[in-house]
């Protein structure tokens, strides 16, 4: 089974989910499977920025060239552009994360979500929604009575 979030979402995701207050180890063990794999991908997703900056940037030994504002020196406007355009576009993509091996957690930290009372405001709110989202697209399902 997959957990697909977009690429861009990927640090919110890591954040609201490592803030939630959760009691019971079963679903605390479901949201640090989900963190650390959640934080593996978003590291992976990270270097693929780093190389595709590298690709389209000015380089010193190997390590990205800055300007005194610490803003990377692109070799051209279009390279700048073009480099802009590709990272948005993978920001938006999806990030595709397997988690078979942790079914049982995840399922039970699923089902903790759907019966989550506390008051989420603004991003969190948005952000449990798409956590929702995410988790029955992939298939999971609200168990009755829960």
């Amino acid at each position: 089974m997959q957990l697909k979030f977009k690429t861009g979402r990927l640090l919110s995701i890591i954040n609201f989910v490592d803030n939630l207050k959760i009691t019971g180890p079963k679903p605390n063990r479901g949201r640090y499977r989900l963190s650390k794999l959640v934080t593996a991908k978003y590291k992976e997703c990270e270097d693929e920025r780093l190389d595709l900056m590298k690709k389209y940037a000015e380089l010193d030994g190997g390590n990205l060239k800055a300007d005194e504002k610490n803003n990377v020196i692109f070799k051209s406007d279009e390279d700048k552009q073009t480099c802009l355009d590709e990272e948005k576009e993978r920001q938006e993509s999806d990030a595709v994360i397997t988690v078979d091996d942790f079914m049982d957690v995840l399922t039970e930290f699923y089902q903790y979500l759907c019966g989550y009372n506390e008051q989420l405001s603004g991003s969190d709110g948005f952000l449990f929604g798409l956590m929702l989202d995410v988790f029955e697209d992939a298939g999971f399902t609200e168990k009755e009575g829960k």
